[in-house]
This record gives structure tokens, sequence and C-alpha cells, in this order.
């Protein structure tokens, strides 16, 4: 190579700056969720948030998640879930063979969740509780550095009071409302609960109109 040549080129480094591809950044979600996300699919970094009222399905929507595309085909952690329903899990689509549960972390759930972003695409946080504001935001840079998603589940929790027990003291990119819209299998005065149905609504930081949309659970 002509060394002027050689010379000239040398200092495109300091103009382009590497390039990252979409699948890089972004999971392709599949089923009912790739119905409300923007394009159906999800930015990798991110912070989720699922809410609702007690018994209100939040759980069952993270099910929907982890079982969701390429999510599904990742390794999750789920962190605080001292009563997980493995076989709800499964019967969902979650492939539990690439699934870690950690049910009690204790005083130590920052430290335990910073680890698992190291080596899982999603960790899954039921009502975290014992994580400060100043952890809440060493985690998120942490995702964004790892490209993992944290998913946070609180039930039973108004997001829009005052932070307290099981609340994340961070912020969301995403949040998952969920809600139970009614049943099937019952009849009057007899019958057995066969399916419930889950009215799930979207919500982004990144504004736009709420997306919603009803799964069978």
């Amino acid at each position: 190579m002509d060394i002027a040549v050689e010379k000239s080129i040398s200092h495109l480094s300091r103009f382009v700056s590497p390039q990252l591809l979409a699948s890089e950044r972004y999971v392709e979600l599949g089923g009912s969720l790739a119905q409300i996300f923007p394009l159906g699919r999800i930015q990798l970094g991110s912070v989720v948030l699922f809410e609702g009222e007690s018994n209100s399905g939040a759980t069952s929507a993270v099910f929907e998640f982890l079982s969701s595309g390429g999510i599904r085909r990742n390794w999750s952690a789920l962190v605080g879930f001292e009563n997980l329903g493995f076989l709800a899990a499964f019967e969902k689509g979650v492939d539990l063979g690439k699934v870690v549960s950690v049910p009690d972390p204790g005083r130590d759930l920052a430290q335990v969740v910073a680890v698992l972003t190291e080596a899982f695409r999603v960790v899954a946080i039921a009502n975290p509780r014992f994580i400060s504001s100043s952890q809440a935001r060493n985690l998120t840079s942490r995702v964004r550095v790892n490209k993992s998603i944290i998913a946070i589940v609180q039930q039973g929790c108004d997001i829009t009071g005052t932070r307290g027990r099981g609340l994340w003291p961070g912020s969301y990119d995403y949040w998952i409302s969920s809600s139970i819209s009614g049943f099937t299998g019952l009849d009057r005065g007899s019958g057995f609960i066969k399916e419930r149905r889950l009215s799930l609504s979207l919500g982004s930081r990144r504004g736009g109109a709420t997306r919603s949309i009803a799964v069978s659970i």
C-alpha cells in the first residue's frame, strides 16, 4: 500500500465508530407480546416493569415474556420468586432447562442481580427489596453494557404512590400492566375454571400510545 494512502486512512478511526447490528441491539419477540411491543421486539439493556394488583396475573405475564421468541432461546434467572409455579411456567412454554431460580437472595439482592446480569440474558426480580436508588442506577448501567434485560415484577404495589417495601427505586424503559378480564369454564353455579383471560397493556418511556391485548392463561 502506498505510504501516503496508508497515512491518510490511519486517521479514519477517529471519525468512524463501530456499528451494532440490529440483532445485537434487539431481541425479537413472539406470540402476544410481539403484538404490543414496537416492531415486535425489545431493546437489549432495558428495564421492564410487570405490575398489577395482587393475583392480577403479573407473574403469568413474565412467563409469557420468558417464553416469547428469542427470549426463550436464552438463559434466564428468577430472583425472589419464593413460591414459583414451575408447572405453570412450563405450561406457558418457558424452557425450564434454561432457567435458574434464586428464591431468597436476602439483603444481598443487588449483588446477586449484578452477578446474574453478567451471565443471563434476562434477570427477573419479584417485588425487589433491599435495593437503594444508587444500586438501581448501577444495575441499570450494568444491563446497558451487558446487553441484558432486568424484569421487575411488582404485584399489589402502587407505583404512583410513595415508594416503599418491594418497589424498584429506579426508572423503567417499558412497563406492562396486567389484570384479569374474565374466566372460561364456569357456568351458573357449576363448572371449573379452565382458563383466565389476562389483559396486558404496554407503555414506554419513549412515548407513543399505550398498546393493549388480551391473552388466555
